[in-house]
C-alpha cells in the first residue's frame, strides 16, 4: 500500500478576479491616518548625538491593538512593558522597520487621539509571485500623545 499523496493545485488560492476586489475594500477601510518618519542622527554643539525624525509622507491606515489575554495585560501593566499595535496600509505601503509613526484618528468613546509606535516588523509578500492585499506593520508603543 503507497502512501497518501497530498493534492497539489495550480490555481491560487484567492482567485484573481477577487484580489482587485479585496484590494479596493482593504482600501476603504483605513479610518486612520499615519505620519510615516524617518530617524536621522544629530549632533550638538558639545558633542551629544540625538536623534530627529523625519516626516517623509501621510498614508491612510487602520490601527488596533494586538490583543493578550487578561492575564497577559496584567502581568504587562505591572511590568510597564510596551503594547503591541497593528497598522494597516494600503498593499505596496512605503514603511520601513526603521519607520515611526504618528498616528491619528477619531474614537467615538475617547474622541481624537493621537499614538506614536516604533515598527518592528512589516508583513509583505516573500516572493514576486506573491499577491500583496494590504501591508501590515506590527509596531511597539512609545506612547499616546492625546
Amino acid at each position: 500500500m503507497t502512501a497518501p499523496v497530498a493534492p497539489t493545485f495550480a490555481t491560487p488560492v484567492v482567485p484573481p478576479g477577487s484580489r482587485s476586489l479585496m484590494r479596493y475594500l482593504n482600501d476603504q477601510n483605513l479610518p486612520h491616518s499615519a505620519l510615516v518618519q524617518s530617524p536621522t542622527l544629530t549632533s550638538g554643539d558639545g558633542g551629544e548625538v540625538g536623534t530627529a525624525y523625519t516626516t517623509l509622507t501621510t498614508l491612510p491606515c487602520r490601527m488596533s491593538a494586538i490583543d493578550a489575554t487578561p492575564a497577559q495585560r496584567l502581568t504587562a501593566d505591572q511590568l510597564a512593558a510596551p503594547r503591541q499595535w497593528s497598522v494597516v496600509f494600503a498593499a505596496g505601503a512605503a514603511v520601513l522597520p526603521t519607520h515611526r509613526l504618528v498616528v491619528s484618528g477619531t474614537d467615538a468613546r475617547a474622541g481624537a487621539w493621537t499614538r506614536t509606535v516604533q515598527v518592528e516588523s512589516i508583513s509583505a509578500p516573500a516572493s514576486a509571485s506573491s499577491v500583496e492585499i494590504s501591508r501590515t506593520a506590527l509596531c511597539t508603543d512609545l506612547g499616546a500623545n492625546a
